[in-house]
């Protein structure tokens, strides 16, 4: 579990978009300290991992668990996604049906009149 820190707090920064420089400085703790974190040669104090947790909004598996358990996690988030997307899908394929009813002139009589 503590084995997967460092990799996972790597992968979130990744995420974000920091620098090890970035995230020190908003810890503020110096960059060789987010190093040897990543690295796992050293573990963050009590308060870091309170502000790391903040920074990255990451719940304790997003933190300590392996690939699988995170992957694992993110299962109800990706089917709320792919909720979204299949709306949408449907949306346009609406569309497209209605548009197939008519010919691209009778389209155009359409889209001049909306202008």
């Amino acid at each position: 579990m503590i084995e997967n820190f460092g990799k996972n707090v790597a992968r979130l920064r990744k995420e974000f978009g920091y620098s090890q420089e970035e995230l020190a400085s908003r810890l503020e703790v110096k960059k060789q300290t987010i190093s040897n974190i990543e690295r796992g040669n050293r573990y963050p104090t009590f308060e870091s991992l309170e502000k790391i947790a903040k920074i990255f909004k990451a719940t304790p598996i997003q933190l300590f668990g392996t690939d699988k358990e995170i992957a694992v996690s993110d299962v109800p988030n990706i089917l709320d996604r792919i909720d979204k997307y299949d709306v949408k899908v449907q949306r346009i394929l609406k569309v497209s049906k209605f548009l197939n009813r008519y010919s691209l002139e009778d389209i155009e009589k359409i889209v001049k009149k909306i202008d």
